[in-house]
């Protein structure tokens, strides 16, 4: 027999201290683990822990961290109602894929590059049908895969601000919405309430500007074309999602102006890119229980520095398109965000 060696009490002493911290190192993540009791199914370092009712506890500091979801498990799974929302990796411009139960709803149809991206999102999914396509305005970043959308897919409705921009990407737009088959164009100048079968969107047009007017590249007007957005807001069970197209100063204040407007959204698409002004300042700070702030942005030098402030303070989580595709779901009480 191998004669066994004696360890000296001090090393043993040593062995069981490194063991203690070793348990309590995991008792300190235990936070981290999907608790069956508790209804909030994702936690944020630096955020507090789910209370049981769908909801977060406001952070008593700016959260940190990535998010921590859990693995290879879909928490709505057997849910009977879920929505769930692609914020798409597509650099300085927007594409958001938005799906309400069997209702597919994009907004914004990115760079005239972006088409594999948001294609290979669609596929991903099975998508051959979209319900709306909501266009918050004419912008290149925002209209650039429209025609190969409407070439490839089945798209029943187009929601669009009520102005003409003097631009080839704006005309090639308009020659495929001519040729489409079966798709009903709609240029509001009022608001308008779609109502789904479990859900709704409220389309909030500009009234700052005539309606029907012409913006070409050297027009008094062209430089508030950011203004003409269409805002739209989804409401599915008790979440809401404000999406802001890329309104700035005056286009904000009057939609927060709006008579009826309720600013308490669960999430808000931040408009224009990661820039900032006064009136998303108030916007952020007047929303009441906001938990996630989503920006469209191409790279982190984009995003202005009184936006990180002023999202912090709000007490909302950010999330940036640069860091990858932005995955947010709901069942209407709880929510989860992922991104990869």
């Amino acid at each position: 027999m191998k004669k066994l060696t004696r360890i000296h009490p001090l090393w043993r002493g040593a062995v069981c201290l490194l063991a203690v911290l070793l348990s309590l190192s995991m008792l300190a993540c235990s936070d981290e683990v999907y608790d069956p009791t508790q209804d909030t199914l994702i936690l944020e370092e630096g955020t507090g822990k789910g209370t049981g009712n769908g909801q977060f506890e406001l952070p008593t500091e700016p959260p940190t961290g990535s998010v921590i979801e859990i693995p290879n498990a879909d928490p709505f799974e057997n849910s009977p109602h879920v929505l769930r929302a692609d914020f798409l990796n597509t650099g300085n411009s927007d594409a958001i894929l938005i799906r309400m139960d069997d209702t597919v709803i994009l907004m914004d149809a990115g760079e005239s590059d972006d088409y594999p991206a948001i294609s290979r999102k669609l596929t991903e999914y099975g998508i051959t049908r979209i319900d709306y396509l909501i266009i918050s305005h004419y912008d290149n970043d925002h209209i650039g895969t429209m025609s190969q959308i409407l070439q490839h897919y089945t798209v029943k409705n187009v929601y669009m601000p009520d102005y003409v921009r003097d631009s080839s990407l704006y005309r090639r737009m308009m020659t495929a919405l001519d040729a489409t088959q079966g798709v009903t164009v709609h240029r509001p100048t009022e608001d308008v309430r779609i109502d789904l079968p479990y859900g709704s969107l409220w389309i909030n047009p500009t009234r700052l500007y005539e309606p029907g007017v012409t913006l070409g590249s050297d027009d008094a007007h062209a430089l508030e074309e950011n203004n003409y957005s269409l805002i739209t807001s989804v409401y599915f069970g008790d979440i809401s999602m404000l999406l802001a197209g890329d309104a700035e100063q005056d286009r904000i204040t009057e939609f927060m102006e709006t008579e009826g407007v309720d600013l308490s959204y669960d999430v808000i698409k931040i408009p224009h890119h990661g820039g900032y002004d006064k009136a998303l300042g108030n916007l952020l700070r007047e929303n009441t229980g906001l938990r996630y702030c989503m920006v469209h942005a191409g790279s982190k030098g984009l995003v202005e520095a009184s936006l990180v402030t002023a999202m912090r303070t709000s007490g909302a989580a950010a999330k940036f398109t640069y860091d990858g595709d932005i995955a947010f779901a709901t069942d209407g009480t709880s929510m989860t965000v992922n991104q990869n």
